[in-house]
């Protein structure tokens, strides 16, 4: 594969994927689906003389590890008819807001380093001999920029930053379940760090990741 389609798809294969449980990777497995007949009546049943038709069984494909016999049953992930790629992928409930908070950091990075700059420039600025226009009528580089009709240079992330919505505090949050100190617990079945995004209490909550 060129590095250009790798840095294309973020170095990741799309037909790859690590188990949610053990994250051993996962291996693709063929099973027979027989395809459903509909439900006949005795009003509708076919006479003797109709011609029967019979439908092959279809081959279908799910994933499975043979570290931890995790498989994308589990979860609900229906069947693929191609071994290759077609794997639906769910998308994380925070991850508008975990998109937001990243362009607002961003946007205060950029907006601290356009600052360090113009202190920078302001620093060493040498005052020549003549008086020029910017420094007999005030014209900064800001007004310049609005005058010549182009926009300013921090716009972008000055209306990301006035526009964010910090995090609200919750006064009220939902009891823990009863048997929360009482009921066993299958470690085989706990989530670990890496899959922090999904905040899933069991294994059988998070579906696969890509390699």
């Amino acid at each position: 594969m060129p590095s250009s389609e790798a840095r294309l798809k973020k170095n990741r294969c799309s037909s790859c994927f690590d188990c949610p449980s053990c994250f051993h990777t996962l291996s693709t497995r063929a099973t027979l689906a027989q395809p459903r007949q509909p439900a006949t009546t005795s009003d509708s049943a076919p006479s003797g003389d109709a011609k029967v038709e019979n439908k092959q069984p279809k081959k279908m494909y799910y994933l499975s590890c043979f570290n931890c016999r995790w498989t994308s049953r589990d979860v609900g992930i229906p069947d693929q008819p191609v071994a290759s790629g077609g794997w639906p992928e769910r998308i994380s409930p925070f991850a508008t807001r975990v998109n937001q908070l990243l362009e607002y950091y961003k946007a205060i990075g950029l907006q601290e380093k356009q600052e360090k700059l113009e202190r920078e420039r302001k620093k060493f600025t040498i005052r020549g001999k003549y008086i020029t226009l910017t420094d007999k009528t005030g014209l900064t580089g800001a007004m310049a920029r609005n005058i010549a009709g182009l926009p300013s240079g921090d716009s972008g992330s000055s209306s990301i930053i006035a526009n964010f919505k910090p995090s609200e505090t919750v006064d009220e949050i939902n009891d823990l379940p009863e048997d929360i100190f009482t009921k066993e617990v299958n470690l085989k079945q706990k989530t670990r760090d890496p899959l922090p995004a999904w905040l899933a209490v069991s294994a059988t909550h998070s579906d696969a990741t890509d390699v």
